[in-house]
């Protein structure tokens, strides 16, 4: 049997869903598996409707991203190849692919401090502005106490291909 159902729900249109569409000012924007378009949004309206989004700008050289996060190997981003070298990209992040650490006054400077923190019972979301500008969110056991105005290293911490889009 196949049923529609719309809803504003993000969280509920992914969980119970075997497929999404996702529209934007009247055209579909994207449709397919909750779990690709979730992970391989094709726009940024898509990417930022489901759920939190950061973005990290870099430049793509000899195989590798150049971000405020370190060097990301082109081969975590979907889609990449040596036909975009020297393309200023923008890596989308997702809360969960992401990890702080207080930063110390030795080897882990720190390359960003917290801006705001989100709980939400089981998790903290914790807002971060890089160094250089951007903002991205990392997703924290409820246990991780990290504060307001800290100093932290955020890192990736990715099992699948990270999606990209034109730098804005």
């Amino acid at each position: 049997m196949t049923a529609v159902s719309v809803t504003h729900d993000q969280e509920e249109a992914l969980s119970i869903s075997d497929r999404v569409a996702v529209i934007h000012d009247g055209s579909v924007e994207q449709t397919g598996r909750p779990e690709v378009v979730f992970e391989q949004p094709e726009s940024r309206f898509v990417a930022e409707f489901l759920g939190q989004a950061g973005f990290v700008s870099g430049q793509l050289a000899s195989e590798a991203v150049e971000t405020d996060l370190g060097t990301l190997p082109a081969d975590v981003i979907e889609g990449l190849g040596p036909e975009y070298d020297g393309a200023t990209i923008d890596v989308m992040v997702r809360p969960d692919d992401l990890v702080a650490t207080p930063a110390d006054d030795g080897s882990n400077a720190g390359n960003g401090e917290i801006v705001h923190r989100q709980y939400t019972g089981p998790s903290f979301v914790y807002q971060v502005r890089l160094d250089g500008g951007d903002t991205v969110y990392c997703e924290h056991n409820h246990a991780d106490d990290l504060e307001l105005d800290q100093r932290v290293r955020v890192d990736l911490r990715v099992d699948h291909r990270l999606a990209w889009f034109p730098a804005e």
